[in-house]
């Protein structure tokens, strides 16, 4: 009311100023305190992101540091040892100060020593020239290190991994042409050629056939008596004239035909002269039946050997008494009509199937078994394998198992030396690819890589069954660093070359055995 103010309210707001006053000198301690435990200071080192807490601060620190203010390296050759964060394939780990590195093995490269080396791919396709390229472990840092499988013809010099050296076949041990009669060999880069045969004598001079002269008028040896024509190398020669004439062979003139060697009739038959013919008159004894010309034209008409052979798979010998079978081996009983089962005997190996045939068996072996027995533990990757039949297969379980990446297996499969190999495919499953350029099987007819090649297969057709000309096939097994598969299996037996026989299509081709060499 325009008046003094009472004294009470005078103190109050005195107290009250003081308290303010109080509490504002608190609140700007309380700031002191707190600015020092902050992140103003700028405490994270090493790139940690620093965060305010009441009365304190954390940092969050990179995955190379740690410690309250992330100044403590993290090893992480320790960290990492053992995952796929760390080095790889054999690296030693060098740690450092918020990181670390790779000391890779000389196969490896990248950061972590993860990607390979493949020399074959990145020296270009001209790296081996005239040749396949197999690429290798490097055991030194940063020198290459592959191998070079030569085409025919071409081989490395000492020195050069390439195939660039001219393989001279005319000098080689074996010689390429034909040496009887001798034909000049010419040496051309990669390959040769032959000269031509010499007079006398037809072919690509590969080889040469002698010019049968006795196909063109018998030689001009008689042929009224017919005489032998003899060819021989370069030449011909007539035989001698038959029994009742004489002469030079080529011509032979008519004498006592049945004074010399009874004319050629059995010796117990009566020869006599056949006027206006070059062969006598052949009679057979009383009791004898035939033609009576040469020595089994005469015939006991009591002798079953002769008339009606009761031995079905043996040689019949009369007797006195009747006749005794001799049976051919393989064959037993009375007649020889017994097959002998050579399976009785069981004697296939290790699980092997036994399949009786004449004289003889073939066993049939499990994937891991192999000889004509089945007693050799097939081998995993090549080696040399004989007998009269058998099979190998890689992998061991082929379509159970897949074969690995990078292998190079050879087999050489060899049978008796007057025989050939049919060769069969139960099983075969390898990575496609145009020209089979990747994953393959390359077959040679002989037994080495210089054979001729019989084929290159791939993917997961079933080859045909093939023949080989000689008793030996190489067989070449290659896969790449990339896909693979379930793998092969193949069968082999011996076989008697095929000689003549009757051809009924309309079209087709024969082959003598060794058609790529000599027979």
């Amino acid at each position: 009311h325009g008046g003094a103010i009472p004294p009470e309210i005078s103190n109050n707001l005195k107290q009250l100023n003081t308290k303010v006053t109080t509490l504002g000198n608190q609140v700007t301690e309380l700031q002191q305190t707190v600015q020092t435990v902050s992140c103003s200071s700028d405490p994270c080192q090493n790139g940690g992101t620093c965060l305010n807490l009441l009365n304190s601060y954390h940092c969050l620190c990179p995955s190379s540091w740690a410690g309250a203010n992330c100044a403590s390296d993290v090893n992480e050759c320790q960290t990492f040892e053992g995952t796929l964060q760390g080095c790889q394939n054999g690296a030693t780990c060098v740690n450092s100060p918020g990181t670390f590195i790779c000391q890779c093995s000389p196969e490896w490269s990248g950061n972590l020593c993860t990607v390979r080396y493949d020399d074959c791919r990145n020296g270009g396709q001209d790296l081996c020239v005239h040749g396949l390229c197999i690429d290798s472990d490097r055991v030194v840092s940063g020198q290459p290190k592959y191998q070079c499988i030569c085409e025919s013809g071409w081989e490395a010099p000492a020195g050069n991994p390439a195939c660039v050296s001219d393989v001279d076949e005319c000098n080689l041990p074996t010689k390429p042409c034909s040496s009887n009669p001798p034909v000049p060999c010419y040496n051309t880069q990669g390959s040769f050629y032959c000269g031509a045969c010499p007079a006398g004598w037809q072919g690509n001079g590969y080889s040469c056939q002698d010019v049968d002269e006795c196909l063109t008028n018998n030689g001009g040896c008689s042929t009224t008596p017919m005489v032998q024509c003899m060819n021989t190398m370069g030449s011909f020669h007539c035989g001698p004239c038959p029994p009742g004439y004489e002469g030079d062979g080529r011509t032979c003139t008519q004498s006592n035909i049945c004074s010399s060697n009874n004319g050629g009739c059995h010796p117990l038959a009566i020869c006599s002269s056949n006027p206006g013919s070059a062969f006598p008159l052949c009679t057979c004894p009383q009791g004898y039946t035939g033609n009576g010309y040469g020595p089994s034209g005469c015939t006991q008409i009591s002798n079953i050997c002769e008339t009606n052979n009761p031995c079905v798979n043996g040689h019949c010998t009369s007797t006195t008494s009747g006749y005794i079978c001799n049976c051919n081996p393989g064959w037993q009983g009375i007649h020889c009509d017994q097959n002998i089962n050579e399976c009785l005997s069981n004697p296939c190996q290790n699980g092997g199937t036994c399949t009786d045939s004449v004289n003889g068996f073939t066993c049939t072996c499990t994937a891991q078994w192999t000889g004509p027995f089945c007693q050799t533990q097939q081998q995993e990757c090549g080696g040399q394998l004989t007998g009269p039949a058998g099979s190998f297969s890689y992998p061991n379980n082929p379509g159970h198992d897949e074969y690995d990446h990078l292998v190079s297996c050879t087999w050489v499969v060899r049978t008796d030396p007057n025989k050939v190999l049919r060769i069969t495919f139960p099983f075969f499953h390898l990575e496609s690819s145009n020209n089979c350029n990747f994953d393959f099987l390359q077959i040679h007819d002989g037994d080495n890589p210089s054979a001729y090649i019989l084929g290159k297969y791939c993917g997961q057709n079933n080859p045909q069954e093939l023949y080989s000309s000689h008793n030996s096939l190489y067989f070449w097994f290659r896969s790449d660093h990339s896909i693979n598969a379930g793998g092969f299996t193949i069968v082999w037996e011996s076989k008697d070359p095929v000689c003549g026989g009757d051809l009924t299509a309309s079209y087709g081709n024969i082959n003598s055995p060794g058609k790529y060499y000599f027979y």
